[in-house]
């Protein structure tokens, strides 16, 4: 599941929710703003407050959010959750009438929080009375004409709970999604796992046609299918289908879209339905034209890190005219926090999706009992968004509820969503088709933040405590075009903070003072900022910019008025060592003078990236050039472009950026490089430097002057596990300030390594060694089984370990040694012992763990122990001492 941050929020920080009456009243008081806050201590939940006002635009304010109704982007389906078998269940079964009747209107009525789209599982899933398709036939048996369709089970509580549904909401939209076809038509001949056979994929569409129909036949039309729930998932556990991309388009383009043509189902189809993380199959499935004549998107879902739905920004950038939507994710009992909650599903599943694309936002579980089930086969620690104990029939409504109703109450569908920029105040904006606008802002903070919204010629202000959200709603016609306040050009700007763009993203940035810097940056996109006072007179000179790239960089120009308009300067982007390694570039432009809107329009990058921008100002300062005879030392700086050199050879490199590396490289060698700048000051303080070797390595002098100069450091060379496969490593140096000829001297035996490029930095902070290993990437195995984890994150974890099973490791590096470990385990036995064991199964024990029973073989734990000091590189292996059924493994992890 995914990682639910949690944000402790001290009750001092929940301020009184104050709105700036004094500020709000203008001159001309015009709309009326409708406000609605939910608060972390939960004193507040989805409340509505007194009104505000529109007035007149007050002035410049710290954080301003800017609406822009005149901006449209996609068009909005609905928010929701899925009616499982489990959730229809509960409200069919555990509830009377009266009851039932009350929480489906607070769930779907228009005096509830008005759910729009539903996602419904076609046939059983891991929420489940059991496992059942519409078509299951006795082992060995096939029914490829469907002679016994029958969708009889959903008939007993999940279609009455539909019709009734859609009698609360008649805009509401349905999405169907297959946790398995019938298993006669797998290479498992179950439903629990297995492959479609070829054979079958006719026979498979045929099914889509049959369940669109039988619904259709009671009331309940299909908006939209998805091909395959989570494709990469394949478990013996509960209903599943493994689906390659190569299947599923060849699938969708040779039988289910033809079919779908043929018989004139209009039912959209949508591809892959599974993590962020795989952002590859869905481009690989849209791609192919032939298979993407047939779709009207793809879907996606919140597991596995990367949890980052910018991702989604990535396919639809390649394919703009095809939709995207958020389909699944649940919280569970591994994140109680009600306000981290809040926060993380607010950020990551509802703004952040939608500003990345999503026509829609769907949670997992509508209604789950007080034991998080019934459960068939899967997570036995996920929430509903409501729960009801199936004992007494009380209803409890959880975050996803409070959540959820943020969106769905007030952005209705065929909404479309309307431009607002990113600040520190989460942010996003939608017009609805009733031209109401509605704005829902997050404080990430932990304590209050007053902020300003524009839209056209109108403002307001307001406060907002630490980690609370608020959603504002409003009528109206915009006038005038936005802020008319001037950006003070002398001041730093943050880059995320345009009021325009083409094709990049912002992300969380590491560098000083946090907040978000725009990435994702290719050739032709553009960010512009309206309306920069660079003043009278002289006007501005010079341009500083604070910029990371882990690619061959690029540049961007600065350009007035338009992406076209009068290029005044062009900044260059270089390699600074990582996406998040920043630093100040500095640039001369033309004299400019008066108010103009400033694009910048980036160029180069191929298809690595150019890199990220974090904040920008102009300065009237005279920029002079740096000394082009001097080699700059926090630049980096390629290692084959040395001035002279003994011994060694450049070869071409697979390391990012291509080009070459320095390489043969024997005891004695060096590399030297003529009048390296260390500038004024205290100089360098660190090294780092882009390595990579197959043997025992060895290390590099770094002197001053001459091969038997001042020595400034030292920087070891170890096994990376091959001659390209790189690493960067860091040290600190002496303090070095100055011009000085710098020399790469290198000691060890033969063959130590390759050198690629390297930097000296003003700073230099030692990074803690940290080896986190995911159980499931084992290199062999022996007994153990990989199975679906409820765990902080999701994916996999090692499972079915008996006595005397074991995994293994290769090239596990520990560099300069470690000497603890932490197990995440789990166990519903009495457990049992690990042990830590290097270079062989019978090899030398470095340590154990024991670990006893849990609570469950999903409540998780993690243990930790001391090791012996162990350094360098080898094979580990994890031997299990016990009986039968000890427990689960998810991580591992070394440290110093």
């Amino acid at each position: 599941m995914s990682f639910m941050r949690k944000m402790f929020i001290s009750l001092l920080g929940i301020s009184l929710i104050v709105p700036l009456t004094a500020l709000n009243m203008g001159l001309a008081a015009d709309e009326i703003v409708e406000v609605w806050i939910t608060t972390p201590d939960q004193q507040k939940l989805l409340q509505k407050e007194s009104n505000i006002q529109f007035s007149t635009n007050s002035g410049p304010a710290g954080i301003t959010i800017n609406v822009d109704e005149t901006i449209e982007y996609q068009e909005i389906d609905g928010f929701g959750a899925s009616v499982t078998g489990s959730s229809a269940y509960l409200l069919n079964q555990s509830l009377n009438p009266s009851q039932r009747n009350q929480i489906l209107n607070d769930l779907f009525g228009n005096d509830g929080i008005g759910l729009s789209f539903l996602r419904q599982p076609i046939g059983a899933s891991d929420f489940n009375l059991s496992s059942y398709s519409y078509n299951d036939m006795p082992p060995g048996q096939t029914d490829p004409n469907l002679f016994n369709f029958s969708i009889q089970q959903d008939e007993v509580n999940i279609i009455p709970i539909l019709q009734q549904i859609t009698g609360i909401n008649t805009d509401l939209k349905i999405l169907g999604t297959p946790w398995s076809p019938p298993g006669w038509m797998k290479d498992s001949d179950s439903l629990h796992g297995g492959s479609l056979k070829l054979e079958h994929y006719q026979a498979l569409a045929d099914y889509f046609v049959k369940f669109i129909e039988a619904y259709e036949a009671k009331g309940l039309p299909i908006y939209a299918i998805t091909v395959q729930n989570e494709p990469y998932h394949n478990t013996t556990s509960y209903p599943s289908m493994y689906m390659e991309p190569l299947e599923q388009r060849n699938f969708i383009k040779n039988n289910l879209g033809p079919t779908f043509q043929n018989q004139n189902i209009d039912t959209k189809i949508i591809g892959f339905d599974h993590n962020w993380k795989y952002v590859d199959y869905p481009l690989e499935l849209l791609n192919d034209a032939d298979a993407k004549q047939y779709m009207a998107g793809t879907a996606f879902h919140c597991y596995e890190d990367p949890t980052d739905p910018g991702l989604q920004s990535v396919v639809y950038n390649a394919h703009p005219d095809k939709g995207v939507w958020f389909t699944e994710c649940t919280g569970g009992t591994w994140a109680e926090d009600f306000g981290g909650n809040l926060q993380w599903e607010l950020s990551n599943l509802f703004i952040g999706t939608t500003r990345n694309w999503a026509k829609s936002v769907t949670l997992w579980n509508l209604a789950l009992d007080q034991n998080n089930g019934p459960i068939n086969g899967g997570c036995g620690t996920c929430r509903g968004v409501i729960t009801i104990n199936d004992q007494s029939g009380d209803i409890t409504k959880n975050v996803e509820y409070y959540v959820l109703g943020h969106f769905s109450k007030f952005v209705k569908p065929g909404a479309k969503r309307i431009e607002s920029n990113q600040t520190e105040i989460e942010n996003v904006a939608f017009k609805n088709p009733d031209g109401s606008k509605v704005l829902i802002a997050l404080n990430t903070a932990s304590d209050q933040r007053t902020f300003k919204v524009n839209w056209g010629s109108q403002s307001f202000n307001y406060n907002l405590p630490g980690g609370a959200a608020v959603t504002f709603k409003w009528s109206g016609e915009q006038t005038g075009g936005g802020d008319p306040q001037p950006i003070n050009a002398y001041e730093q700007v943050e880059a995320e903070n345009y009021s325009s763009m083409i094709g990049v993203q912002t992300e969380p940035t590491s560098d000083i003072g946090g907040g978000l810097n725009v990435g994702w940056i290719d050739d032709g996109d553009y960010i512009a900022f309206k309306d920069i006072d660079f003043g009278v007179g002289d006007g501005a000179t010079a341009m500083e910019a604070r910029v990371a790239s882990e690619s061959q960089g690029g540049s961007f120009e600065i350009r007035l008025d338009s992406s076209t308009g009068t290029l005044v300067g062009t900044m260059d982007i270089n390699n600074t060592g990582g996406w998040q390694t920043w630093v100040t570039n500095t640039t001369s432009i033309s004299g400019v003078t008066g108010i103009h809107d400033v694009y910048f329009v980036f160029k180069g990058g191929l298809d690595e990236g150019i890199g990220n921008l974090n904040w920008f100002k102009f300065t009237k300062d005279v920029i002079v050039p740096p000394d082009p005879s001097l080699i700059d030392a926090f630049s980096q700086i390629e290692a084959e472009e040395y001035t002279t050199m003994d011994g060694v050879q450049t070869e071409s490199t697979s390391d990012v950026g291509g080009g070459l590396n320095v390489g043969w490289i024997d005891d004695g060698d060096y590399i030297a490089f003529k009048e390296v700048d260390f500038g004024n000051g205290d100089g360098a303080a660190g090294f780092e430097a882009r390595v990579a070797s197959e043997s025992d390595g060895g290390s590099v002098e770094l002197r001053l002057g001459s091969i038997t100069g001042q020595l400034i450091g030292t920087l070891d060379v170890s096994n990376t596990g091959g001659w390209q496969s790189w690493v960067t490593s860091s040290i600190s140096v002496e303090d070095t300030a100055g011009v000085h000829d710098l020399y790469l001297i290198f000691k060890g035996g033969s063959s130590i390594g390759n050198l690629n490029w390297f930097t000296f930095t003003e700073s230099f902070t030692p990074t803690p060694i940290n080896i986190k290993i995911e159980a499931e990437d084992y290199t062999t195995m022996n007994g153990v089984q990989t199975e679906s984890t409820s765990d902080v994150g999701g994916g996999l974890n090692v499972g079915w370990i008996d006595g005397g099973d074991s995994l293994s490791y290769s090239n596990i590096d520990f560099q300069t040694g470690v000497t603890s470990v932490d197990v995440r385990v789990a166990s519903e036995s009495e457990g049992g012992v690990i042990e830590l064991r290097v270079d062989q199964i019978d090899g030398p024990v470095i340590g154990t763990v024991s670990f006893t029973n849990t609570g469950g073989w999903q409540n998780w734990e993690t243990k930790t122990t001391s090791i012996q000091s162990t350094s360098g590189i080898h094979d580990v292996y994890l031997l299990f001492i016990g009986d039968s059924d000890l427990g689960n493994v998810n991580w591992i992890e070394f440290k110093e």
